[in-house]
This record gives structure tokens, sequence and C-alpha cells, in this order.
């Protein structure tokens, strides 16, 4: 929570955090899943997956990476009627950015983020009509 300061953006990791423990419950039934809070975030279930996978950081932060570029991606091109090709070569385009991101986040605690996604989280949670909740 205090790595998350806006309050919406904390509800939604915990609602995707849920979503993500739900399936991973299903795919690894075998795996103690009971560590993880009432709450989880989705960074720490995410966590958790990959050692329920037996992968490492590394390989832990290329899914984060990965998961997080196509779904920003996928929505923008759903939202603003974008091209699915160009989208596609874009998010390719931008592999060996997404590379960097995930060897810089797994080599220790990182604070890759911005301060004005907080600010933006707050305000799309007071829109009349918000359009997703991350």
């Amino acid at each position: 929570d205090a790595r998350t300061p806006a309050p919406a953006a904390r509800a939604a990791s915990r609602a995707q955090g849920r979503g993500l423990l739900r399936l991973a419950k299903h795919i690894w039934p075998h795996h103690d899943w009971a560590e993880l809070a009432a709450r989880p975030h989705l960074s720490t279930v995410f966590g958790a997956v990959g050692r329920a996978c037996a992968i490492g950081p590394r390989e832990t932060a290329d899914v984060v990476v990965y998961t997080t570029l196509t779904g920003a991606a996928t929505a923008a091109q759903r939202l603003l009627a974008l091209d699915p090709a160009a989208v596609a070569a874009c998010t390719v385009r931008l592999a060996e950015l997404c590379d960097r991101t995930a060897s810089e986040a797994a080599d220790g605690l990182a604070a890759l983020s911005d301060p004005l996604q907080d600010v933006l989280a707050e305000r799309h949670r007071h829109r009349d009509m918000p359009l997703f909740a991350s």
C-alpha cells in the first residue's frame, strides 16, 4: 500500500490481484496460496505465480512487463479505434525497452512508476463514466 499512494490505484491492483489469484488457484491447485493476504496486490500475486511456476525474478518481470504493455495496447486499440496491425507493430518495436525495463525491475526493489499515474488514477475514478478500473 505504501508504494501505491493513490486509493484508486490500490483498489485496482487488489482487484486485479484477486483475479490473477483465482486463475492461479485453478492452474496450480497444489501450490500453497495461503501466504497471500486477503487483499493481495497484483505485483505480489505475480511474484507468487512466478514461484509456483519455478521461474526466477527476471522471467517473472518479463511476464509482468509484457502483460502490462499488451493490456494497455489492447485498450488503446479498442478505445481509439486503432489499426490492430499498427498496434502489434508498435509493441514489437518496444521489445528492447520492455527487456530493459524487466531487467531493471528484476535487479531489486524498483520504483519505475510516475506520480502522474496516481493523479490520473484518482481523476479517472471520479469521471462520470470511468472506462476501466486500472
